[in-house]
């Protein structure tokens, strides 16, 4: 995607929407895809802004591997990152509790220093990630508040009590 922002999402059995992530510019568009045998692309994409994307065929991109090892080196991590968040967001949605998901995503959190943890996300866009109604989630955050689980301020989040955290998923 060379310009813009989009949404990636998938529909459930039910008929529900099931967020997949955000992606930004210079972010690539599935980007194993171009190499499997499945050709039917694995989520629907909607833009959220104005956005434009660049197509590159399979034997361009070898050849442009080929003459640049630094390019494939990226490509490949990119790939491997990317496999390791749908990994990741497969864990999370499959935890059956909002106060689990809640505990996954704070212990897995890339901030946690000590026991706090900053969250760029706010209730309603933590709603969407965990797949949940933002009512729902507000409920079990203050559930968790009151228990002496987390302490909650804004868009920071300190624990504290690791173990009954732990025991939640």
């Amino acid at each position: 995607m060379k310009k813009g922002k989009a949404q990636t999402y998938m529909f459930t059995k039910s008929g529900e929407i099931l967020n997949i992530e955000v992606l930004h510019a210079p972010d690539i568009l599935a980007p194993a895809f171009i190499f499997s045998d499945i050709c039917k692309f694995p989520v629907t994409v909607k833009a959220l802004t104005e956005v434009e994307v660049i197509t590159v065929y399979l034997p361009e991109l070898i050849d442009l591997f080929q003459k640049n090892k630094d390019i494939l080196s990226y490509f490949l991590k990119i790939s491997a990152n990317r496999t390791c968040l749908l990994s990741q967001r497969i864990q999370l949605l499959s935890l059956p509790t909002i106060s689990a998901k809640i505990a996954h995503f704070l212990l897995m959190h890339p901030t946690l220093k000590s026991n706090k943890i900053t969250v760029k996300q706010n209730q309603s866009q933590l709603a969407k990630l965990f797949n949940v109604a933002r009512p729902s989630l507000s409920r079990t955050f203050a559930e968790l508040k009151q228990k002496g689980i987390l302490e909650i301020q804004g868009n920071e989040y300190t624990i504290l009590d690791y173990e009954k955290l732990i025991s939640l998923y």
